[in-house]
């Protein structure tokens, strides 16, 4: 039993996203387990969509055999899903849905002798009703979160259920514009909310074009609720040249989440002009960072001296290709005062000054 419960957990945790919310429901007879996979998708129909997994089953195997499936009957309006279906997936849009979506589940015990319906951590937005194929005046088992249900003795002669799924997913957060503008190797990223209710806040998050992993670029904290427009800012500093895509992820108190993302993918091209930056911070103590940007590839050496001159440490020697460079000087072991650091690229040369104080 702990095992289905923990099957369900992280088949829960890998499906639910903004644009296809798909949940597991194990259905056991004490012998044999099966799983039913329900849920919403932007690319389902109420017919069958084997790009997503909906396959017809063959026809019910004989009476001693445990089965359990969707059938088509318990369908609003009917579609036929001939001898029945293990996933049934029905159309929403990517945001909101408030809706009740019917299902009817046929069933046979084989060798068992009852019938155990086992889910967990059913989004709070999500309520499930189990009803008698008589409109539940036998049955009507409310079947929300997590928990057990185990359909009583006088109604094991049953073969057919009606499953209704109750949907709420209206946005805490409504998003009326996601922009970004670009400046050197950084972008900007603005968004405005229309309302917010209970939001927490907006993870940003990246991945370039070429990958599939998103990565966590920063937070902005929330308003919370609120019924007035309010403007958001967040700005991605030194990237590397490449193509990015962005998306928010909104979260709101009971960690309920939506993504929000961008509509075209971000450009950062490499630097037209060598240079160098001020050091950030400065002063500084002890640490501070240098960045500098390379428009052809070549040996780059960088380093630091002290007022009369004397070369105090030499941070970058090597051959690097065009882009853009951070390096971090830690100056721990020296003594505060006026320092200078120096980039050199073939014939070009630029110095700058910056100051510790410990």
């Amino acid at each position: 039993m702990k095992f289905l419960l923990l099957f369900v957990f992280l088949l829960l945790n890998s499906f639910s996203t903004a644009q296809m919310r798909i949940y597991p429901i194990v259905i056991t007879n004490g012998i044999f387990s099966d799983t039913l996979f329900f849920g919403l998708d932007v690319n389902a129909t109420n017919g069958i969509d084997q790009p997503l997994g909906e396959f017809e089953l063959p026809p019910a195997p004989p009476t001693e055999i445990f089965d359990v499936r969707f059938i088509g009957d318990g369908l609003n309006p009917p579609v036929a899903i001939g001898q029945g279906l293990k996933k049934d997936f029905r159309p929403s849009d990517t945001v909101n849905i408030v809706d009740t979506i019917h299902h009817r589940i046929k069933y046979q015990l084989g060798t068992g002798t009852s019938l155990t319906f086992i889910w967990s951590n059913i989004d709070v937005r999500i309520n499930m009703n189990l009803q008698d194929v008589f409109g539940g005046v036998l049955l009507n088992q409310n079947l929300s979160g997590s928990g057990t249900f185990v359909l009583p003795a006088n109604l094991n002669g049953l073969t057919q259920l009606n499953f209704n799924v109750v949907y709420d997913f209206v946005l805490p957060v409504e998003l009326t514009a996601f922009v970004s503008t670009t400046f050197g190797n950084s972008v900007r990223l603005k968004w405005t909310t229309q309302s917010e209710l209970n939001n927490t806040g907006f993870d940003v998050e990246r991945k370039k074009s070429i990958e599939s992993s998103w990565i966590r670029a920063g937070f902005v904290e929330g308003i919370g609720t609120s019924t007035q427009s309010n403007e958001y800012e967040f700005t991605d500093r030194n990237l590397q040249s490449g193509s990015y895509n962005y998306r928010l992820k909104q979260t709101d108190v009971n960690g309920n989440y939506e993504y929000h993302y961008l509509s075209e993918a971000i450009q950062i091209n490499l630097p037209e002009s060598f240079d160098l930056t001020q050091n950030y911070p400065n002063p500084f103590n002890p640490s501070t960072m240098i960045n500098y940007n390379l428009p052809y590839d070549g040996k780059t050496v960088l380093r630091i001296f002290d007022q009369s001159g004397k070369e105090i440490r030499t941070i970058v020697n090597e051959f690097q290709t065009a882009g853009y460079y951070s390096v971090n000087f830690n100056a721990g072991n020296l003594s505060s005062g006026i320092y200078f650091y120096t980039l050199t690229s073939g014939d070009l040369v630029i110095t700058k000054k910056m100051t510790l104080i410990k």
